[in-house]
């Protein structure tokens, strides 16, 4: 004891001498332990993926970056897919092109051979269809991929993983074995395949069934047949030791957002965070209320006085309101968790120039925390590491890494609209990372998530001075409530520490999101993400001398001109309202103009909206795009969206058939998405600063 008494004594006279030297300020700059890692990256983080209209999603283009995430072991269940990779790399994909000209492969895989074909029925609607009889898999490869262990290993990859390995089945392999995938993958439809006439099977149906022969891919839960898609959450234990928790105080705390680590005693301890990160709804009588009673949208509950009082209003977090935690790799927290530091936070600085009144777009998104750092005295013990400041360099860097926690949906949401992912809830408290393109720019997207094509009206909104932008490379997550402050990190040319080059401040939406029960009967449920929008990150560097100065320290780096540079065009909202296409379907019908004004649940809006059920909010600004048959005053009125299913049209031999709520008789290619999503231009979208609380 005494032992440690002293220890701790010394630190303390450390700490002391660095602060208040005579020597002048400390400085900001890297810690001797900054940026060390523990855990793992992916197998698959040196892959590269693009989106193919004709591989049905995102693809990874160099295969020889999965051979490490497969077994070679023959008596592993997934040996079959590291022969698929290895009959394909080094014999090639099937030539498929028909007497029209026309290959249905994706095209991105070379050598392209001459394979056997033959002519078959369609299974389903009887129509002749050429097939590989004798492609370049090998008939050991082939006989293992209709091992049902096989297809679960498969069926269990994420999304991107698995529309790349059964596109090569589909183009590599006897058409036998690509019709076990697919007979899978359509028996889990939503009721499933059914076998129908000619007389019902229109024109944009066979369009659909011909090119695309399989569902896109889906990060899901087939519950009748045992299958997840499953994540490695233990690759990120101790791997990021520097992304703390902001939890809300109280006797029920929840994760807020994500807070940084730039330095530790014996220097003075650095905590930065997104601004708008420190703001929360309050009432003058019943204190801190739900984010619900300040919403200005479909969520808002201000009118429930017992759960939001008589008067509730925004306001700045100060110290009592939350506290930071440290050393945790999930948010769902343990009282035996001893790796976990929770510090107490005396002061909270915003800057000066973030305007809260209008929101991360504004710019200058960034605020720090002074906490009382006592149980930081031992941080070695608890294996904390500061991050790494961003280096300075000529050419900004074109790869990155996300990581952070999200906020779990509320259980009442699971239970009523997702209840399949109830078993596997404690996921969502579990911190996960992601691969980022880092743009050269922050710009809206010019292409689709669903295909890679090109959008025919781009919009071009602004993005404030002082960002960096980045997407997920496999464009398949959509950053949601908590993500804010996480970090966008970056590693050394020697890849073993890193350094944070922003920190999270909004994303304008999503493409796709759809979440929940997709067949009841099969217990089958998807959490389907998509985005081509950029997330906004401040840039850490354009702050840093700020950062210092706020305790009292100096910064010796290099002003970035970048900094001051903002992009977009401010009055591009003067253009049409159109939507960004985000399915197969409207791949079709096009970018069309969103039809405002609507009714939603009652109240008349004349612009984009965030939809929100059981106290989950959806991020993707949504518009109608298709005439209904309920009315209010002659204008669209809109109940209940779903989600994963659409409504059926009232005349489905009529592509502009109003939707009918009340019918539910036509097939699942029939139904149609009343909503789709916004383009950024379009009134109503704005920058979505996404907090968790």
């Amino acid at each position: 004891r005494a032992a440690t008494m002293l220890r701790s004594f010394l630190f303390s006279l450390a700490h002391l001498l660095i602060c208040s030297s005579g020597s002048g300020p400390a400085e900001l700059k890297n810690d001797e332990m900054c940026g060390i890692t523990g855990g793992q990256a992916e197998c698959y983080f040196d892959c590269a993926i693009i989106s193919s209209a004709q591989g049905s999603g995102q693809l990874i283009q160099n295969l020889t970056c999965l051979e490490d995430c497969f077994s070679s072991n023959k008596s592993a269940n997934d040996y079959c897919i590291f022969l698929l990779l290895n009959d394909v790399i080094s014999k090639g994909v099937c030539n498929l092109t028909d007497e029209f000209g026309y290959n249905p492969g994706p095209g991105i895989y070379q050598p392209v051979v001459t394979c056997g074909m033959d002519v078959v029925p369609h299974p389903v609607y009887g129509f002749d269809q050429t097939v590989v009889d004798k492609g370049t898999c090998s008939a050991e490869t082939e006989n293992l991929l209709l091992n049902e262990e096989c297809r679960r290993e498969i069926m269990e990859e994420q999304g991107f993983i698995q529309n790349t390995l059964l596109q090569l089945i589909q183009n590599s392999c006897n058409h036998n074995v690509s019709e076990y995938y697919v007979d899978f993958m359509q028996g889990n439809l939503p009721g499933g395949r059914k076998k129908r006439n000619a007389e019902s099977f229109n024109s944009e149906e066979a369009q659909l069934h011909a090119r695309v022969k399989r569902l896109a891919p889906a990060q899901a839960i087939y519950g009748s047949d045992g299958i997840r898609t499953k994540l490695e959450f233990e690759n990120t234990k101790n791997r990021y030791s520097w992304i703390c928790s902001l939890r809300s105080s109280g006797s029920t705390p929840e994760h807020l957002c994500a807070v940084n680590l730039l330095s530790l005693p014996p220097s003075p301890t650095v905590i930065v965070g997104a601004a708008h990160c420190t703001y929360l709804c309050r009432d003058a009588d019943e204190g801190q209320v739900s984010p619900c009673c300040c919403s200005s949208g479909p969520d808002n509950c201000a009118g429930d006085t017992m759960l939001c009082g008589d008067n509730p209003g925004v306001a700045e977090m100060d110290g009592t309101d939350a506290t930071i935690v440290c050393g945790e790799w999930q948010t769902k927290r343990k009282d035996d968790d001893d790796d976990e530091l929770a510090l107490d936070i005396l002061e909270i600085i915003r800057h000066s120039n973030y305007n809260h009144t209008a929101g991360p777009i504004s710019g200058n998104d960034i605020a720090v925390f002074k906490v009382k750092d006592t149980p930081l005295e031992n941080r070695q013990s608890h294996n904390l590491h500061p991050a790494c400041l961003p280096e300075q360099k000529n050419s900004a860097p074109s790869l990155g890494i996300h990581a952070g926690w999200s906020k779990p949906p509320p259980l009442s949401f699971i239970n009523n609209h997702a209840k399949e992912y109830a078993e596997f809830y404690d996921d969502f408290f579990k911190q996960w990372h992601y691969k980022m393109d880092i743009l050269e720019k922050c710009e809206d997207p010019t292409t689709t998530a669903i295909t890679g094509g090109p959008l025919t009206f781009p919009s071009n909104s602004s993005y404030p001075a002082g960002t960096v932008c980045a997407k997920d490379f496999s464009k398949q997550s959509c950053f949601s409530t908590g993500d804010s402050g996480s970090p966008l990190m970056v590693q050394g040319g020697d890849k073993s520490l890193f350094s944070i080059e922003g920190i999270l401040s909004f994303v304008k939406g999503c493409d796709v999101f759809t979440f929940g029960t997709t067949n009841s009967a099969k217990k089958n449920a998807q959490l389907n993400q998509q985005t081509e929008n950029p997330s906004t990150y401040t840039k850490l560097s354009c702050f840093l001398p700020w950062i210092a100065e706020q305790y009292g320290m100096v910064y010796e780096g290099e002003e970035d001109p970048s900094c001051s540079e903002a992009s977009g065009n401010p009055d591009d909202g003067d253009e049409p309202c159109r939507i960004t296409p985000s399915n197969l379907v409207e791949l079709f019908t096009g970018e069309v103009e969103c039809i405002l004004p609507y009714y939603y649940k009652g109240t008349l809006y004349d612009g984009c909206i965030l939809f929100e059920e059981d106290g989950f909010v959806y991020p993707i600004f949504r518009c109608p795009t298709r005439n209904i048959t309920t009315k209010i005053d002659g204008i669209n009125s809109f109940q209940f969206l779903p989600l994963v299913d659409g409504y059926c049209p009232e005349d489905s031999s009529d592509p502009t058939s109003p939707l009918n709520p009340n019918k539910t008789d036509c097939s699942p290619f029939s139904r149609r998405a009343p909503f789709s999503q916004c383009k950024n231009n379009c009134p109503g979208v704005q920058a979505l600063g996404i907090i968790g609380g």
